[in-house]
């Protein structure tokens, strides 16, 4: 049986690097990492072009727009009142508390993910990924696709639906590299929507040998 690092080199071979997180300042990754809640990044992509083309595409331009501008650009990401008011509240906290994002990769990951939770809006999925991506700290995101693939390739036990249960598991059997965690949330991501889906297309994934859902005839 493949250990999942294995699994991980394969995924990799197969689907090559997913270049996340897409943003060119770690600004930019935080915003997108609060705006892809409950929607697919291309919409994502739209809303940060927009505040792009605005000038507000950095936590303190956010900290001081107008509640109005900053609705209008977000329309594209969906629930775009509520995206605003978490964005603009979570910017205004940097500013206030920290003065800028790097200040809070300075406190280290406990701290600053304990800091992250207490933001509206913000749970351990969007917490982790600015954390990881942002902040270059060793943390595997955790999302429902990595749970699926997780219980059906037999890493997770059915039973396991706490984040932090299934982070804390996972991670016992990878390396402390945010390069390696972050290029696996994605692998599993881009795994699970092309090919491990609700309905999966097990004909072809190379995976199915070592499959435990398959062995044992759930799908």
């Amino acid at each position: 049986m493949p250990s999942i690092l294995d699994i991980y080199g394969a995924l990799l071979n197969y689907w090559g690097p997913q270049n996340w997180w897409p943003g060119e300042t770690t600004d930019e990754i935080c915003i997108g990492a609060i705006l892809t809640q409950n929607t697919n990044w291309s919409n994502v992509e739209k809303a940060l072009m927009n505040l792009k083309r605005k000038g507000l595409l950095s936590i303190s331009s956010i900290a001081s727009a107008p509640k109005e501008i900053i609705e209008e650009c977000l329309k594209p990401a969906g629930t775009y009142r509520r995206k605003a008011l978490y964005l603009m509240d979570f910017s205004k906290q940097v500013i206030s508390q920290l003065g800028c994002i790097e200040k809070l990769f300075t406190l280290g990951p406990n701290k600053a993910r304990k800091w992250l939770l207490k933001q509206k809006g913000i749970g351990p999925e969007t917490a982790d990924s600015i954390l990881c991506y942002g902040g270059n700290f060793p943390l595997l995101v955790i999302d429902a696709y990595t749970l699926r693939l997780g219980k059906r390739m037999g890493w997770l036990s059915p039973e396991i639906n706490s984040y932090d249960k299934a982070q804390e598991e996972l991670q016992l059997y990878l390396p402390k590299d945010p390069k390696v965690l972050g290029e696996f949330h994605a692998l599993i991501v881009k795994h699970s929507k092309e090919i491990c889906r609700k309905k999966p297309r097990c004909s072809m994934c190379f995976m199915m040998p070592c499959c435990n859902a398959v062995k044992d005839a759930q799908i």
